[in-house]
């Protein structure tokens, strides 16, 4: 692996970016030294994961320091159990949602907002509860600004239904940056991860 301040492999001084990295087998960018670490690159510009979980435990999202921006789609079908799914150590937040009561013809919604600083992944707060959302990030810096919309359809009691909406804020340590971020999930008995990197 060379050095690319190394003036004799990149007598120009080419920035890490430059497309002449990416033109032959013998050139190729396998990451960066920064303040004494090493961060691994991942080229392509966008990829999609689409790993299945269950049961609880935590899983990596590939996300390179090269990324800038993520959209994370994740449905999880309970059928019995009270499950969740978070994305680890969010500092900030807010999140509101609508209450949905008896579904169906005669329906009414209910507006409420929680002032704890959270950020709301999945919230499967009753049994036998169907979910589906939608999580966007956008790093700058090493500061990931995370919005989320989750739609909650309780089969079997109708005055569970929510529609949330979340906003967050998290600082990317250094390992974040290098490994990716990290993916709670409790009590989950199948779901699915649609993970596309931009």
């Amino acid at each position: 692996m060379f050095n690319i301040t190394d003036k004799t492999y990149n007598p120009i001084g080419l920035s890490e970016q430059d497309k002449l990295f990416d033109t032959s087998y013998d050139d190729v960018l396998l990451g960066k030294i920064e303040k004494g670490e090493y961060y691994p690159a991942i080229i392509s510009a966008k990829r999609v994961y689409r790993p299945i979980i269950h049961g609880t435990g935590e899983i990596l999202l590939p996300f390179g320091y090269r990324d800038r921006s993520f959209r994370l789609i994740i449905s999880v079908r309970n059928k019995d159990k009270i499950g969740g799914v978070q994305i680890k150590d969010v500092k900030v937040g807010h999140h509101a949602y609508f209450l949905m009561e008896n579904h169906g013809a005669n329906s009414s919604a209910q507006a409420n907002s929680d002032a704890s600083p959270t950020f709301v992944v999945t919230s499967n707060n009753a049994a036998g509860e169907v979910s589906i959302s939608t999580i966007t990030g956008d790093l700058v810096g090493h500061e990931l600004f995370l919005q989320s919309h989750q739609s909650e359809y309780a089969v079997k009691n109708n005055n569970s239904d929510e529609e949330l909406f979340s906003m967050g804020i998290k600082t990317l340590t250094s390992d974040e940056l290098k490994n990716g971020l990290t993916l709670k999930y409790s009590n989950i008995e199948s779901a699915s991860i649609v993970f596309e990197v931009f």
